[in-house]
């Protein structure tokens, strides 16, 4: 006869579902609406940047904005995916056309 011991089926993992307070989605959901913004702006300014000089560099960009390159990155794809603006030849020697 098993001890209870091998009779238990050890797990590696449990689920808990913790509530959300119905004010943490409002608070969320301003974030969010800010955030929204704030990268409006921040596609702007880059817009703006290369409009000045079109051979400007992401790190430039992320010096001048005082922003991660990681950001300019995110918000250059973004810009590129709805037509905004395109790279005219190569990353290196290339410059951006703002449309």
């Amino acid at each position: 006869m098993p001890t209870p011991w091998e009779q238990v089926n050890y797990r590696t993992y449990f689920l808990i579902r913790l509530p959300v307070h119905e004010k943490a989605e409002f608070e969320n959901a301003v974030e969010l609406e800010s955030s929204e913004k704030s990268s409006e702006k921040s596609s702007e300014k880059i817009q703006s940047l290369m409009r000045k000089n079109p051979l400007a560099t992401i790190q430039e960009m992320a010096t001048d904005l005082e922003v991660s390159t990681r950001a300019i990155e995110k918000q250059i794809a973004k810009l590129k995916e709805s037509g905004q603006i395109t790279r005219i030849g190569p990353d290196k020697g290339g410059h951006w056309k703002v449309k």
